[in-house]
């Protein structure tokens, strides 16, 4: 008898101790992460529809919302969060206007996709005191219907680009549905665009009626100077690492931020997290990284030239990505001069366009005084596909 009653108390603790472990694995957080999205800077993206599926016929969104900022700038806006589950599809009906055209996809992820998610949400990457996990999915909308998805990290420690894409496709469905959203005082979406780039008024009358700025946004549409073919491109991948050197022996490396044409970009605290690096990284876009010398600081930001690098990357790798190469970032022995080239089979590739800025650190104050510079100028150069289009002088003219 006392041993049936001896099995039944370990019988009933196995049982609270098996409860007790699911609902500390339930609410254990892994990672958690809120759909996104992206366009390119002055591509107007207006969502009329926008939801990120995940688990069992679930979805979380955020409605609609204009997106313009960058491919590499996603801002939440009251979007949910999800929980230990990864994305599996989407759904997304938009306007563009610098096209003119609404799209509309709706797109499961294939089981392939759907284990490259899970393992980059599942194992996450090095980050300063441990594991870090991506806490966003974003959905960068890109001319002609191109869609790419994008990965950010906790406090941006890393950003990755996943290597599968798809298009959506041109819709005629807002025509039928202009009663909701931004779109309810237009009767149709012709209607739209034509009230948005001020058919059948001409500039002059345009700039009196509506002031400067509205004359310089009309123009630059109706003159179709916005870059629509450069953004495959950026999406290339290279087999190459960049390599940190220095002509004094005793500097050491501290850390680095390296960003990539296909917004990809990983920080790097040499002595907590070497391991978060990009493989096989896009074209370099541009790099500051910081070291330490006879107990002195300093801190370099590299602008490097968007048509060179195309030419030097393309003429070193050829046809053939997958040969290796290095990015050799080579810091003199008096700290104010930096040589650059690429190397790839036993080729060296000299890079000599690239914009230097280095900055001498106060080991005691920690003030920062320039140190070198090799352009003239408050504002350094930029990819195309990362700026604003329309020229700076007319922001000053729109200002004045």
């Amino acid at each position: 008898m006392k041993m049936k009653v001896l099995l039944v108390i370990i019988f009933l603790f196995l049982i609270i101790l098996i409860i007790y472990c699911m609902n500390t694995k339930k609410d254990d957080k892994r990672y958690e992460w809120s759909p996104w999205c992206s366009a390119p800077k002055e591509f107007d993206v207006y969502t009329h529809y926008f939801w990120v599926k995940y688990g069992n016929d679930k979805a979380v969104g955020m409605g609609r919302e204009m997106f313009d900022s960058g491919i590499d700038e996603s801002y939440a806006h009251e979007a949910g969060t999800v929980r230990n589950e990864i994305p599996t599809g989407f759904h997304v009906v938009y306007v563009a206007t610098q096209e003119q055209k609404a799209y509309e996809a709706d797109v499961n992820f294939t089981r392939e996709e759907l284990d490259i998610l899970r393992n980059r949400f599942e194992t996450g990457y090095q980050g300063y005191e441990g594991r870090d996990y991506f806490s966003s999915f974003c959905i960068c909308i890109l001319p002609g219907g191109h869609l790419r998805f994008l990965l950010r990290g906790e406090e941006q420690k890393r950003r990755e680009t996943l290597d599968f894409d798809y298009y959506a496709k041109e819709t005629h469905i807002l025509d039928d549905g202009f009663s909701l959203g931004g779109f309810a005082h237009y009767r149709n979406l012709k209607e739209y665009f034509d009230l948005s780039l001020h058919v059948g008024e001409d500039l002059d009358s345009i700039k009196k009626e509506y002031g400067e700025q509205e004359y310089i946004t009309i123009k630059y549409l109706r003159e179709g100077n916005f870059p629509m073919h450069i953004w495959d491109k950026y999406f290339n991948r290279f087999n190459y690492r960049t390599v940190v050197s220095f002509e004094n022996e005793n500097a050491v490396c501290t850390s680095s931020v390296t960003s990539y044409t296909n917004t990809e970009r990983v920080m790097i605290i040499y002595e907590h997290n070497p391991s978060n690096y990009i493989e096989n990284p896009s074209y370099i876009k541009d790099l500051n990284f910081s070291w330490d010398v006879d107990e002195n600081s300093f801190e370099a930001f590299l602008y490097f030239n968007e048509d060179e690098v195309f030419e030097v990357f393309d003429k070193a790798f050829g046809t053939d990505r997958k040969n290796k190469g290095e990015l050799c970032i080579n810091v003199c022995k008096y700290n104010n001069l930096i040589d650059i080239n690429l190397k790839v089979d036993d080729k060296v590739y000299p890079i000599e366009k690239t914009q230097i800025d280095i900055i001498k650190i106060d080991p005691e104050t920690r003030d920062r005084e320039m140190f070198y510079e090799n352009y003239e100028g408050p504002d350094h150069q930029q990819f195309l596909g990362y700026r604003d289009y329309k020229p700076k002088s007319a922001y000053i003219e729109s200002a004045e």
